[in-house]
């Protein structure tokens, strides 16, 4: 085959498209096709651009919007598990009869379901980048059943670790597990140093509800987000 004619191998080739490509160097939008290889695009470009590819799966994307995934700012997977409850009920009585109630019982094995099946319902929505606001820690190994569904979904991801002072629930519902402003802090920073440089997935520090902390503690978040140049969302 004469060199002018090789088609270069990729695996997707998305053609006809409605293309937003939300990238200050293309045009805002244009009818075109977008070739994707290994994870990466490596080409978009008006209609007719594909036919230099040989990819191994091709959609036909006409009369359908071809752009970025969506970001979803603030959730928190673990309330997967009491959609619902409380529907009827104002924030703080809601806070009160469901979720703090149910904080003690969450185990990594439940946080882990529940965070699958939000991913895949953000997945299911064009969503490919989730921040989980995640201050749910009655037992330890919550944050990390977590992280674990984004890397098993291949989801971007941004644990934001919060805290919650459940020191003050009513005896009844007080988890075993208690954690300290100072418990906060490290495994915040535990988590910054182990996933520095990840691809996939960022840490937040998430210091709560404002009542929650302290002035020394918000004050050890700031130094905290200072020391790992690390995102603060409340």
């Amino acid at each position: 085959m004469n060199k002018e004619h090789e088609q270069t191998s990729i695996d997707l080739l998305i053609q006809n498209a409605l293309v937003i490509p939300m990238d200050e160097d293309l045009p805002r939008v244009f009818k075109g096709d977008v070739a994707v290889n290994d994870g990466r695009i490596v080409s978009a470009a008006p209609s007719g651009h594909g036919n230099r590819f040989n990819a191994r799966k091709r959609i036909d994307a006409s009369g359908k919007i071809c752009l970025p995934g969506f970001i979803d700012t603030h959730t928190h997977l673990f309330q997967v598990l009491l959609k619902g409850l409380g529907r009827d009920k104002p924030l703080l009585e809601w806070l009160d009869s469901s979720v703090r109630r149910a904080i003690k019982y969450i185990t990594p094995e439940m946080i882990g379901a529940a965070a699958s099946v939000g991913l895949l319902d953000a997945l299911r929505s064009g969503t490919s980048t989730v921040v989980d606001y995640q201050y749910c820690h009655g037992m330890p190994g919550l944050d990390e059943a977590v992280i674990e569904e984004y890397r098993r979904l291949g989801v971007r991801g941004v644990l934001a670790r919060g805290y919650t002072n459940t020191a003050g629930f009513p005896e009844d519902v007080r988890p075993e597990m208690v954690e300290r402003e100072e418990q906060f802090i490290e495994e915040t920073e535990s988590l910054a140093r182990k996933y520095r440089g990840n691809d996939m997935m960022n840490i937040a520090a998430a210091p709560g509800i404002i009542w929650d902390l302290t002035k020394q503690g918000f004050e050890a978040v700031r130094d905290l987000s200072e020391r790992w140049g690390m995102t603060v969302t409340m």
